[in-house]
């Protein structure tokens, strides 16, 4: 899988990003680029992402990648859904990117 970048501006919650959870070893890369001031945390979900429970997707905060503000990485090692970036504070320029590389997959 060729990186993909999730860019958040301002407060929210990015559009999930899909994993491949069947791949073995899953491996998935996580970087956090941060603009400006903002405080970022990455979540995943176990839920099929393209078939949620009723109610939705239940999403958990990354074991470390919590309440960001300085460029920080991590990764996940274990299988999950999918991917996704959230911003509860932000100053008025405040920009979060996540770059997600998930190992296994060839890319063109």
């Amino acid at each position: 899988m060729r990186p993909v970048r999730v860019l958040l501006a301002g407060t929210g919650t990015s559009s999930p990003v899909a994993m491949d959870k069947y791949i073995s070893p899953f491996n998935v890369s996580l970087g956090l680029i941060t603009g400006g001031t903002g405080d970022y945390t990455v979540q995943h979900t176990f839920d099929d992402y393209f078939n949620p429970p009723a109610g939705g997707a239940v999403w958990f905060n990354h074991s470390f990648l919590v309440n960001i503000g300085p460029n920080s990485d991590g990764n996940d090692t274990f299988p999950v859904s999918a991917i996704r970036l959230v911003c509860a504070a932000a100053g008025p320029s405040g920009t979060g990117t996540l770059v997600i590389s998930e190992a296994g997959i060839g890319g063109a």
